[in-house]
């Protein structure tokens, strides 16, 4: 059993050498405090307080109570028995070296299955209906072959998005593996302070990369392996794709998933698509891939999406990445990546964004760019989300531990710099206000406290009119209708694509619904009573037919990374 550790950039840096509870343990007792302040607790408690804000029926604490034991006492137990005796050692290990309770780690590395799952299994579906599908981890990344860059060698990028925001970033950690077991490869996972998985973003001897990306999708099963120990299998255990993909199919999952994986020596890349027991594999195409949340192949048909907002975020980030990496084919460095993670582009009008259909989203906990052939990667340093906005730390893995440069030294690549004034100023209102909505919902008055942060991005930045929709929508919410009505018609004199053109008037006739104002109500939703859209449609017909009521509030549902609305 040996280690090293090193703190650089806010960094932490562990090499960890021994068995998996060896290893496991090593990290517990090194970062102690970092867990016990990090990502872990938040994680852990996450499905419920979801389930205690969902609205509607779910407004009743009572049946909230009910859908949190269901959760806790039967799903959880149920879940946890298909874990290998390993991977249980493991997290006993590391919860007993970092003082926590053994339940707040299997909460939290089980906590996107779970949320997947509680969401689709039937008794939720049919007993608790209104349950919502929100909060869900998303991700970017792309792979460029070597023909596709300046130096001739295969990079990838990485972005994780995942709405537990604040302790994920501030405890960045980047762990060196060095198993002692027979047939495990040594490799580098970029984590946060405790979670010990090599299953989310790692790179491996063989110059592997592997990446997670969640879907919602229809079927679900209480019997799989969890995904942050699948991945870790590949991670440690897989030298090229093929083995990659035999992994994969000698196991089946509790939910949905896609794993980018790309090989240097092979100069290809794929993404695995898979639902609990199918899976379907694309492969680099004309020296591209890219991957958001959607699945790309025949499992298409599993997808269930979220909501319009969701979809087109997905594929705005994917044509995001596109754009910008084939604008710059042949002369992709680095640092080309390195800014495209940081973007805030929306690809449908160009102009650049706080939120809505950006690559760089308020969740962004996690920035990095590997050189799979060279063993080199990039972190983003910046301590705090949209993590592609600040600047990255090289990494090379064979000399880091001997490298004695002084931090003020130390190589980094920047990220993202945006062009528009007073751009980062409105994105640190933002996220504020966004970290509260997400990480404070436990809290009687977070929805107004997440408005105050809102109003001062929107007066920093009012030529956005993604950010003058949210404060409409919120201040809806909330039913300060007279507000919501200044904000959105702020937002229809700004550039939207036409989708959520439509939705901001769909918001706007209900505000004015809500003040009494039903002539021009309905000539809002009569001028959208034909849009392609069926979910949009009906809910512009459902306005024709009747002026909307106060008390339908409950049912509109939030997430601030979208624009749109989950649920309208």
């Amino acid at each position: 059993m040996n280690f090293d550790y090193r703190q650089l950039k806010g960094i932490h840096f562990l090499r960890l050498q021994g068995t998996h509870v060896e290893r496991a343990r090593m990290h517990g007792q090194i970062l102690k405090k970092s867990i016990q302040n990090g990502a872990l607790p938040a994680l852990g408690k996450k499905n419920e307080w979801i389930i205690r804000r969902a609205g509607g029926v779910f407004a009743w604490k009572p049946l909230q109570d009910v859908a949190v034991n269901f959760y806790h006492h039967l799903l959880l137990p149920l879940m946890a028995k298909s874990l290998l005796p390993r991977d249980r050692e493991l997290m006993e290990a590391l919860a007993d070296a970092a003082e926590i309770p053994y339940k707040t780690i299997s909460r939290a590395m089980f906590q996107a299955d779970g949320l997947m799952l509680l969401s689709r299994l039937s008794i939720m579906k049919h007993l608790f209906k209104d349950f919502p599908a929100q909060e869900l981890p998303g991700c970017s990344s792309a792979v460029v072959h070597p023909s596709m860059t300046e130096a001739g060698k295969m990079l990838v990028s990485r972005n994780q998005d995942y709405p537990v925001t604040g302790p994920w970033e501030r405890e960045t950690t980047v762990i060196f593996h060095q198993p002692t077991e027979i047939g495990e490869l040594p490799h580098v996972s970029v984590v946060s302070a405790g979670l010990h998985t090599a299953g989310l973003t790692t790179m491996n001897q063989e110059g592997l990369t592997v990446a997670a990306h969640a879907h919602f999708g229809r079927d679900v099963s209480v019997r799989g392996m969890p995904v942050f120990v699948l991945g870790g299998l590949i991670a440690s255990q897989a030298k090229n794709l093929n083995e990659a993909v035999d992994i994969v199919r000698k196991h089946n999952r509790y939910a949905n998933w896609t794993f980018v994986v790309s090989s240097a020596k092979e100069q290809n890349a794929m993404a695995i698509e898979m639902g609990p027991k199918k899976m379907a594999i694309r492969y680099l195409d004309n020296g591209l891939l890219t991957h958001t949340n959607f699945f790309h192949t025949e499992m298409q048909q599993n997808e269930a999406l979220i909501c319009g907002g969701r979809y087109h975020d997905d594929q705005a980030r994917v044509c995001r990445m596109r754009q910008v990496l084939l604008a710059n084919k042949g002369k992709i460095t680095p640092a080309t990546m390195s800014a495209m993670l940081g973007d805030h582009v929306d690809p449908w009008t160009g102009e650049e964004r706080v939120l809505g259909n950006t690559l760089s989203v308020m969740a962004t906990v996690k920035s990095v760019v590997f050189s799979p052939e060279e063993q080199i990667l990039y972190v983003s340093t910046r301590g705090r989300s949209p993590m592609g906005l600040g600047d990255f730390a090289k990494i090379d893995v064979k000399s880091f531990w001997s490298d004695r440069t002084s931090e003020e030294a130390w190589p980094t690549i920047p990220g993202n710099r945006p062009k528009t004034p007073g751009f980062l100023p409105a994105v640190e209102e933002y996220r504020e206000g966004y970290r509260i909505w997400h990480m404070e919902s436990h809290t009687n008055d977070f929805a107004e406290r997440a408005l105050v942060s809102l109003r001062k991005a929107q007066a920093l930045l009012p030529s956005d009119p993604h950010l003058s929709m949210q404060v409409g929508n919120v201040a809806l919410k909330l039913g300060h209708f007279e507000e919501a009505i200044k904000y959105l018609e702020q937002a229809k004199r700004g550039k939207l694509a036409q989708y959520l053109a439509a939705v901001c008037d769909l918001f706007l006739a209900r505000a004015c619904d809500a003040t009494g104002d039903r002539e021009r109500a309905l000539k809002l939703y009569q001028a959208w009573a034909k849009y392609p859209d069926a979910r949009l449609r009906e809910a512009m017909l459902d306005g024709v037919r009747r002026p909307y009521r106060k008390k339908q509030i409950d049912q509109i549902m939030l997430d601030m990374q979208f624009v749109d609305p989950i649920m309208y």
